[in-house]
């Protein structure tokens, strides 16, 4: 997609709906105070215009803000390669590479509290500290097969930002996860596929769930359990 596209006239409108001046101001100052360079791979497609054009928007407020975030533009296009490459299969994407062991992306437009779990993930990235509790971090060294985590949330949800955070800092923490914090007003198809009523939902490995926000301790000893092979008549 055209990065200039369209990006004048628009920011005014992006950042209104992406939250309060409050929460724009955290999330600048969080950006500015990051302590170390981190990539952000924006990924769009023309096919989506609207949710890419913004999700763009934000991404460059992050980097207008954060001397130390690098943004790349990409989209589905004319990146084709880097797209597979790096299994990219929906937009609008942000991609996080710094210090994080594991996989970590934001599906959908980041707006309101994601927004803030945005930054607060690129700057766990940053210094490659997950700012887990320590107990959380020892029970990490379990975990000894890939996690996938897709984490469904909304925007105007505060328990969906700490859910999201904690699922950035797990793959933060461990090469073995991939975590995938997704706007899901922004993938109905998706959000249908799984089932996703209530948010914040985390789908595990693509079949067991973790319903609301948890505790550290509380979410990661579910994961575990999710990865322990179960009859097929208790799945």
């Amino acid at each position: 997609m055209d990065a200039g596209k369209g990006a004048k006239g628009s920011e005014r409108t992006a950042l209104q709906r992406a939250g309060s001046p409050v929460l724009l101001r955290i999330v600048k100052d969080g950006a500015a105070a990051l302590p170390a360079d981190v990539d952000l791979l924006f990924f769009g497609s023309d096919d989506f215009p609207a949710t890419s054009l913004d999700t763009l928007q934000l991404g460059q407020f992050l980097a207008e803000s954060g001397p130390r975030i690098r943004l790349s533009v990409h989209d589905a296009q004319n990146d084709k390669a880097l797209c597979e490459k790096l299994g990219v299969l929906f937009f609008p994407a942000l991609i996080i590479q710094g210090k994080n062991r594991g996989r970590l992306r934001f599906l959908g437009t980041p707006s309101g509290h994601c927004l803030r779990a945005l930054v607060e993930s690129l700057a766990a990235a940053s210094t490659g500290e997950p700012g887990l509790q320590e107990s959380v971090l020892s029970r990490l060294s379990a975990v000894k097969s890939q996690v996938e985590l897709k984490i469904f949330v909304r925007p105007d949800s505060e328990p969906c930002r700490r859910t999201a955070l904690l699922g950035a800092r797990l793959a933060v923490g461990s090469g073995l996860f991939r975590t995938e914090i997704i706007n899901h007003l922004d993938f109905p198809v998706m959000s249908r596929r799984y089932r996703i009523g209530s948010v914040p939902r985390t789908v595990v490995n693509g079949r067991t769930e973790i319903n609301g926000a948890r505790s550290g301790e509380d979410f990661l000893e579910r994961v575990l359990g999710a990865l322990v092979a179960q009859p097929e008549m208790y799945r």
